[in-house]
């Protein structure tokens, strides 16, 4: 099963990420703010995590390909083995096939909320910074299907910086969705 396309147009990020949920109230003002706050470190250090290879190339042309990849390769088991540790100590979500743009997320689940209730969603985007963006959505699609349910949930409160950064990772995303395509394609001939 593959969740649902959003029903705007744009970017979107196609894949399985952990992700937890629970029905809130509203949250308060203070509340809204330490979110964002949080999520923008959480976004910053994803994206320069995500950059890393490409900015290392662009700044250093003259360094040999070979020895960065080498690097890069040590700097990523680096990371995942520390992520794995990080995971360890804490509990982390299952994972759920899911659409993710900017303003919206869709995932699939067996249980679902109710119809226009307020979410807090938990969204770790990578399991080498296991840390989670944690996103207030309103439930605006359910959708049952034979193996559970089609979530639909539409992002409140985000603020513009967070909105940003989660497209800027989107489209990360996108880049290198688009990479192995490219790349699949040559290696066939």
């Amino acid at each position: 099963m593959t969740p649902a396309k959003p029903a705007a147009p744009g970017l979107s990020y196609e894949g399985q990420l952990a992700l937890a949920w629970k029905e809130v109230k509203p949250p308060g003002e203070m509340e809204l703010s330490e979110l964002k706050f949080a999520n923008m470190d959480v976004l910053r250090t994803l994206l320069s995590l995500e950059t890393y290879s490409s900015e290392i190339s662009d700044e250093l042309p003259e360094v040999d390909t070979q020895q960065v990849a080498r690097l890069e390769f040590k700097l990523n088991l680096l990371l995942e083995l520390v992520g794995q540790l990080l995971a360890q100590q804490q509990l982390i979500p299952a994972v759920h096939p899911l659409t993710l743009t900017p303003a919206t997320v869709c995932w699939q689940d067996n249980v679902a909320p109710t119809q226009n209730s307020l979410l807090r969603i938990e969204l770790y985007c990578s399991m080498h910074y296991p840390r989670p963006l944690i996103l207030h959505g309103r439930a605006v699609e359910l959708t049952h299907q034979n193996a559970g349910w089609l979530v639909a949930a539409e992002f409140e409160a985000l603020g513009e910086t967070v909105r940003d950064g989660l497209e800027r990772f989107i489209f990360i995303q996108h880049r290198r969705a688009v990479s192995r395509i490219r790349r699949s394609k040559h290696s066939l001939f």
